[in-house]
């Protein structure tokens, strides 16, 4: 089995060790200077920062000789710490690429106290990082340039903590991505724009037929009840034409089932053709459609998938909806469990067996209630204030129409799981049918 963790926390985001991060490396290494490196980081508009850590190194390490061991704990009624410790940071050097990024007119703008101050959520978790003598440090973040805009960078720090003085080095690079957080931002409006018309024109051409075909046995049905209670209060009530009009009931309300059953048939029946699913790029894609999600809860989504997972016989957009909800679901159960919980979300992929695969989503939350869990997939049932209670029974429609299933437990360690199980795409069916 390969474990791969997607990270997409506020204060952590996991960018991996790339050719940046290598070159930083090596002038941490070799002791060599920024020029070295100038005109090619120039050139691809890579800003750099060099900072001096003295002062924060020697104040940290004060700490550590009181005997401060979890320097979060220490901060947590010191509102000012992390401010305190970015205010002993200095920068020494910056590049050409960097004084653009920043919108400053020249280096002296950006030398001395440093200028790279990241959220007040974010800051505290920097500082630990120091604290923890962490060597790399890399994550998404905000700044305010020189000129007042705010920019959306990626940044890699690599630290050097050797026992040397001339060392007390931070050395971190910036990579303004502010104009794609910006074009991701107007998409993600435009599809949620988008998806909120499609729902409610469905809901609505979806209301009217229900309605127009209700209408008549409805109707019906409403007066042979009405019938019924004239017959029987009456002075001498006449059974039979009661019976008669009872019977009209019965079958009309049969009427209102079956037409409810057929819609429901159509529904779901009137699908787009199932095609192979690749279900481990599927879940890394649905991940990053909820990065802010992710985000705004400081959690992450581990995902373990055997080295070659079966490809699964789903419509792609639909199964993925199916995980996107439930993890949606596991982020807000997370929420409203506490800040105790351990913001996790586990998703693993598994071969069931000959024919069938399963995809499980695991939460950290409270779990699911005894008087919760027979009712869990009904639809119109929520336990959520502004909820509309069709999310879970609209994943057992879409899981059933493939041939699957899914089921939700407690799992042993706290926490909640739903197992979806799909069919194995047949590679064989499918070339047959290609001819």
């Amino acid at each position: 089995m390969s474990q791969d963790t997607l990270n997409v926390e506020a204060n952590s985001l996991e960018l991996g060790a790339d050719a940046t991060t290598a070159i930083l490396a090596e002038l941490i290494t070799q002791n060599r200077k920024l020029s070295r490196y100038q005109s090619i980081f120039d050139h691809i508009n890579l800003g750099f920062f060099e900072q001096d850590l003295s002062d924060l190194r020697a104040y940290l390490a004060r700490l550590r000789d009181d005997g401060v061991v979890d320097i979060r704990a220490y901060a947590s009624d010191k509102p000012s710490f992390p401010d305190d410790c970015l205010n002993m940071i200095r920068t020494v050097d910056v590049n050409d690429a960097c004084v653009r990024l920043m919108g400053a007119n020249s280096k002296d703008d950006l030398i001395g106290p440093t200028r790279f101050r990241p959220p007040h959520s974010y800051r505290l978790g920097a500082i630990a990082a120091l604290f923890e003598g962490q060597q790399m440090i890399t994550g998404k973040t905000t700044l305010e340039g020189v000129d007042g805009r705010e920019l959306v960078v990626l940044f890699t720090a690599i630290l050097d903590w050797e026992d040397r003085v001339d060392r007390d080095r931070l050395i971190f690079s910036i990579t303004d991505i502010t104009e794609q957080e910006r074009t991701n931002e107007r998409l993600l409006r435009t599809q949620e724009a988008l998806a909120k018309a499609n729902r409610v024109a469905t809901i609505g051409a979806l209301s009217a037929s229900i309605a127009h075909e209700l209408n008549q046995p409805l109707g019906a049905l409403l007066m042979d009840a009405q019938t019924t209670q004239r017959w029987l209060g009456v002075e001498q009530p006449n059974i039979a034409k009661a019976s008669e009009a009872l019977d009209r009931v019965v079958s009309n309300a049969r009427r209102a089932a079956d037409i409810v059953r057929s819609v429901r048939d159509r529904v779901v029946n009137n699908r787009a053709r199932t095609s192979s699913v690749d279900p481990v790029r599927l879940v890394k894609e649905t991940a990053t459609l909820l990065e802010r999600e992710l985000a705004r809860y400081n959690a992450r989504i581990k995902v373990e998938a055997p080295d070659i997972a079966p490809p699964l016989d789903a419509d792609p957009g639909e199964l993925q909806q199916v995980i996107l909800n439930l993890i949606v679901n596991g982020l807000q159960s997370m929420a409203a469990g506490g800040r105790s919980v351990v913001p996790v979300i586990d998703v693993q992929i598994t071969q069931w067996n000959e024919d069938m695969a399963r995809i499980s989503v695991r939460d950290r939350g409270p779990g699911i209630a005894k008087d919760q869990a027979a009712s869990l997939f009904d639809p119109f049932y929520t336990t959520k204030p502004d909820g509309m209670g069709m999310g879970l029974a609209i994943c057992r429609s879409t899981i059933e129409s493939y041939g699957g299933e899914i089921e939700a437990f407690n799992h042993p360690d706290g926490g909640a799981i739903f197992q979806v199980t799909v069919p194995i795409f047949d590679r064989t069916n499918d070339t047959l049918n290609s001819h």
